[in-house]
C-alpha cells in the first residue's frame, strides 16, 4: 500500500483507494475471514522505485517508505466525476517498457473504442471496439511490439473522446 500512496502523492497515478481492496486474514484452522486495512500495523519498506529526483527534491537510491497517509476514502478522488459519461485513467506503468495497463470507466452501457496512436499520428493498435457494460474496465497494451516514443491512447464513448499519453522506453 505504501508504494501506491507514494505514487499517487507524487503524481505517478491519480486514483487509488486502499479501502476499496478486499482483504482477508488467513488462519489454517478457520480459513479466510474478511478484514479491513485499518486493522493492520504499517510496516516500513525500503524501496528505490519511487525515488524522488526532480523539482529540487532528492532522495537516496534506497530510502524508507514510512510516510504518514490517511487511508480513509475522504482523501480519495473518485475515478468518474459526477456528470461525466466516461473517464480515461492514466496507464501504468508509464513509461512502459514491455506492456502497460490502461484503466477507464463508463457510467452506462455503450459502444467503446480505444486506440493507440504512434508519434506519426497512425493508429497502431485498437484495444477495444465493442459494446461494454457500465463500470470500471482495464486493458493491457503490449508496448514491446512498438518502437520507443510518445504514444497517444484515445478513448471514444458516444460522441466524446479523451486522450492520454504513454511513453514507451525499452531501456
Amino acid at each position: 500500500f505504501g508504494l501506491f500512496h507514494l505514487a499517487r502523492e507524487r503524481g505517478f497515478i491519480t486514483h487509488f483507494n486502499p479501502a476499496d481492496i478486499t482483504l482477508y486474514d488467513w488462519d489454517a484452522g478457520s480459513g479466510a475471514t474478511l478484514a479491513h486495512i485499518g486493522d493492520y500495523e504499517r510496516t516500513p519498506l525500503k524501496t528505490y522505485y519511487l525515488q524522488r529526483d526532480y523539482d529540487g527534491g532528492t532522495e537516496p537510491y534506497w530510502h524508507l517508505v514510512n510516510e504518514e497517509y490517511d487511508y480513509s476514502p475522504a482523501g480519495y478522488d473518485p475515478v468518474l466525476v459526477p456528470g461525466l459519461r466516461f473517464s480515461l485513467g492514466e496507464s501504468f506503468p508509464n513509461p512502459a517498457k514491455w506492456k502497460t495497463t490502461i484503466p477507464f470507466t463508463i457510467n452506462h452501457a455503450g459502444y467503446v473504442y480505444l486506440e493507440v496512436i504512434n508519434p506519426h499520428g497512425v493508429v497502431v493498435d485498437v484495444l477495444v471496439d465493442r459494446h461494454l457494460e457500465a463500470g470500471n474496465h482495464m486493458v493491457t497494451w503490449q508496448s514491446a511490439n512498438h518502437p520507443e516514443g510518445l504514444y497517444l491512447c484515445r478513448l471514444r464513448f458516444e460522441s466524446y473522446s479523451q486522450a492520454g499519453k504513454i511513453l514507451v522506453c525499452h531501456r
